[in-house]
């Protein structure tokens, strides 16, 4: 609940105009306040004092000085609301195991383009377009789509994959966080979605006709924050991920053509991968696509890894923060299951290094510290 609203509905429970429900609400948490067992940290007698201090307010009697009894009580009010506040705002940390912290589960979320809301649960794998119907993974109808075009959105939360076949046949793997934004259907003359995070496509082969009457291929265009790639039916993976400097577009079958905003492009062959960022020229690299690969197959790859790559990823998988200051220069090789607990994953860091994490949680959220 926002500050504003608990004023708002302090000030009713004075003035005697709540519900039931809402009275034993506040009546509840006045109550708790006043409990020894309260884990605010107040001294004994600031409790005492604030809760009789209240509850007198409340006596009848008081309402023959209105002005006088709504003022001094807003005051005291106030001052309990702000000092519960201010005790909460550096809660205690507290050490947990870090066997005990999974992969995130939350529910993947497809916005329609009219706006709807749906929530895929775990049970649910992904999504497919086909004859203006969207169905998951079970083949159960989850929306009709509209006779116009309209744009849709999946949400993929950390800890989860989600795979979705668009309306041409063209595939796309999601990894933890990404966003795709796409089309119900795609116009007659190019196929284009926006991307931010990771993701793997598998393009389907289309073509049209154009006013020669030759046919060629149709493209299919996938943008992010740094570049566009342009494709025509061929096998690649997107890492396109929020706040990294770098985009990567790693390619395993077929042609990409990466295009920066300032119209600079390189033509990618199987086995390369480019690398962008705003500040200089597209770079071309060879590319390990087993290890690019390794979160399609459900698997940590780690070839040559730093420290920093690998807590970027455990980071969107667990669901964790990660606060390190000065990041080592160490490499890492190793594999591991994601589904495995986060203690397995720091395990095959620790086997060989002399680095050591512990996890802490402070009430709002979890973090992995380098001790």
């Amino acid at each position: 609940m926002e500050n504003k609203e608990f004023d708002h509905l302090l000030d009713k429970y004075l003035k005697g105009e709540l519900d039931s429900s809402q009275n034993q609400l506040v009546e509840a948490w006045l109550d708790t306040v006043r409990s020894e067992e309260s884990t605010y940290d107040w001294s004994s007698e600031e409790i005492n004092d604030l809760y009789h201090q209240i509850k007198l307010e409340k006596s009848p009697v008081l309402r023959i000085k209105w002005g006088y009894w709504v003022a001094a009580a807003s005051i005291v009010l106030v001052g309990l609301f702000s000092v519960y506040f201010l005790k909460n705002r550096e809660p205690k940390e507290e050490l947990i195991l870090a066997s005990q912290i999974l992969p995130a589960q939350d529910s993947v979320v497809l916005i329609t383009g009219g706006g709807q809301q749906i929530y895929l649960d775990h049970n649910t794998s992904g999504v497919q377009l086909a004859n203006n119907t969207i169905s998951d993974s079970e083949g159960r109808q989850l929306n009709k789509t509209a006779d116009k075009i309209e744009m849709y959105q999946l949400h993929i939360p950390k800890g989860r994959q989600f795979k979705i076949e668009l309306e041409d046949g063209t595939k796309v793997w999601l990894n933890a966080g990404a966003k795709l934004s796409y089309p119900s259907r795609f116009n007659e003359n190019y196929r284009e979605v926006e991307l931010e995070g990771e993701a793997y496509f598998e393009v389907a082969k289309q073509t049209l006709t154009g006013g020669d009457q030759q046919i060629r291929r149709k493209p299919f265009f996938v943008r992010s924050s740094k570049q566009v790639i342009s494709v025509l039916g061929t096998h690649f993976n997107v890492e396109a991920n929020k706040g990294e400097e770098y985009s990567r577009t790693s390619l395993a079958e077929g042609v990409v053509e990466v295009i920066k905003a300032n119209r600079e492009s390189k033509t990618l062959k199987p086995g390369q991968q480019s690398v962008v960022n705003e500040k200089s020229a597209i770079k071309i690299v060879p590319v390990d696509l087993e290890m690019v690969l390794g979160w399609k197959n459900n698997l940590f790859v780690f070839h040559n890894s730093s420290l920093r790559e690998i807590l970027q990823e455990v980071e969107r998988w667990y669901d964790i923060k990660i606060e390190i200051d000065t990041w080592p220069t160490e490499k890492f090789y190793g594999e591991i299951q994601r589904n495995s607990p986060l203690s397995e994953v720091l395990k095959l860091i620790e086997m060989s290094s002399d680095f050591r994490f512990k996890v802490v949680y402070d009430g709002v959220e979890r973090r992995l510290l380098m001790q």
